[in-house]
């Protein structure tokens, strides 16, 4: 006896979708298609199953389209989980990166802090020695 195919409707009426997919007389509609589903279960009569031509098994197609539905409904809970865990990940390197910069940042600060009083206290080194040269030129003597 052969098996009925469980993938796919056999099409008897034509319609169009929910999608507005267009279906004529003869087509196999897939039954992974929600809009499919929904169609088949609104209206079974524009429907048969295959190898045996007979009327669609209503609460068959109940049960898968309700399977079918909780599998989206959790993939796209899986997907906001994953989500939200990129997001978090995101924020850990950014904050991370923002961190490393502050370093970067007060590194450099202190850097420029350090040159500046070199350049101070050479600037400093030489107008004394300069001062110096001054006083020794003049015959100043600062030792009585």
């Amino acid at each position: 006896m052969p098996q009925l195919v469980q993938d796919t409707l056999l099409v008897v009426v034509p319609f169009k979708d929910a999608t507005g997919f267009e279906y004529r007389v003869g087509d196999r509609a897939l039954l992974r298609l929600g809009s499919v589903r929904q169609a088949a279960l609104a209206h079974p009569e524009w429907f048969r199953q295959e190898h045996a031509p007979v009327e669609v098994d209503v609460e068959w197609l109940r049960d898968l389209h309700e399977r079918a539905e909780a599998q989206y409904a959790k993939a796209v809970k899986e997907g906001g989980a994953r989500r939200e865990r990129e997001r978090g990940e995101e924020l850990k390197v950014s904050e991370q990166a923002r961190q490393s910069s502050d370093r970067l940042e007060h590194r450099y600060q202190q850097e420029q802090a350090d040159r500046k009083k070199r350049e101070q206290e050479l600037h400093a080194q030489k107008e004394r020695q300069r001062v110096e040269a001054v006083i020794g030129r003049s015959g100043f003597n600062i030792n009585p």
